[in-house]
């Protein structure tokens, strides 16, 4: 059974999932979104899928498989990594580092084979504008990796200031519309500046995101090893709070300009109302996951929270899109 999840220290040591030895676990158990890591690359797809509609560009679904294919090589990776610097005393607390540490080689052996697939289809059907985009967004994420592993305990305590927090808010938005700022059909008219507002609202509601799950699982960061963000205490809840007072704020705002028929400068209000309001609802789920989840345990919290970031699209989904 899941316990509650406090912000008693000691917590770290009674927080260990205790269901990944069961052999036996049902193939639709929820704990296999975060052993197999597909809930991050399902947020990013569906954040695609909302700004593709929102902007009416011809995007395949080739493309869209392939963003999912590339977001879980880059997780997995990350988690691969977890486990390899892992100490050799310790053992993971998490199902998502449980399932790679358990199983590392048919890890690994599907990782290859999914990154020599991707790479096989990108160069046969990706566009010249398409690739340098992905090169831009691999060098970026490879920077993350070398900061958050390799200088993981670097004298400028580049983590715990919050690198990765930031790098991967960064790459997660970044990464995730690359089909959508690299389509030939981008750039005019009004998709700009509502590609612009969008990945500001996205970026806000990921490093959200981040922060809470910073906060929720800092002793177990701890224990694999792998220092937190120095605000991963009382000061992140601040600035989860912060972050989610502005979301809300945008939302309102939107909401009486579109009502009153009030211009912005450009800025197509009515456009963006779907995701405002999304990200709004998205942020305070988030805000309020320890009162609306109370015995939750740290994986099904990070599901939640990541569950969060994907139903904030959602709502651009079901309106009609405004271009076109």
């Amino acid at each position: 059974m899941a316990r509650r999840y406090d912000e008693n220290p000691m917590a770290d040591s009674l927080e260990t999932t205790n269901a990944w030895p069961d052999r036996n676990t049902p193939v639709l158990d929820w704990r296999w979104l975060c052993r197999l890591s597909v809930v991050e690359p399902a947020v990013a797809v569906t954040w695609h899928l909302a700004l593709v509609r929102s902007l009416s560009l011809p995007v395949g679904f080739d493309r869209t498989l392939l963003l999912f294919a590339c977001l879980w090589l880059v997780y997995m990776a990350d988690r691969l990594l977890d486990v390899r610097r892992l100490p050799d005393s310790r053992t993971p607390r998490t199902e998502r580092h449980s399932f790679v540490y358990l199983h590392p080689r048919s890890v690994a052996a599907a990782w290859l084979a999914t990154f020599v697939a991707c790479v096989g289809y990108a160069t046969a059907t990706l566009s010249p504008r398409e690739w340098a985009g992905g090169v831009g967004v691999c060098l970026f994420t490879a920077l993350y990796l070398w900061v958050v592993h390799r200088r993981a305990h670097s004298p400028l305590h580049l983590r715990e200031r919050g690198a990765k927090e930031l790098g991967v808010a960064s790459i997660f938005v970044v990464g995730s519309t690359l089909f959508v700022w690299t389509h030939s059909a981008f750039g005019t008219g009004d998709t700009l500046v509502t590609l612009a507002s969008s990945l500001v609202l996205f970026f806000a509601l990921a490093l959200q995101n981040l922060l809470l799950l910073a906060r929720l699982a800092r002793h177990i960061d701890a224990h694999h090893d792998a220092p937190s963000i120095v605000c991963a205490g009382k000061h992140g809840l601040m600035l989860e709070a912060a972050l989610a007072v502005a979301l809300l704020a945008a939302a309102l705002a939107n909401v009486i300009l579109v009502a009153t028929g009030t211009s912005a400068h450009g800025i197509p209000l009515a456009a963006l109302l779907p995701l405002t309001i999304g990200t709004a609802f998205g942020s305070c789920l988030l805000l309020f996951q320890n009162r609306l989840f109370p015995s939750l345990d740290p994986d099904a919290r990070h599901v939640v929270a990541d569950l969060a970031v994907l139903v904030a699209a959602v709502p651009t989904l079901l309106v009609p899109a405004p271009f076109g």
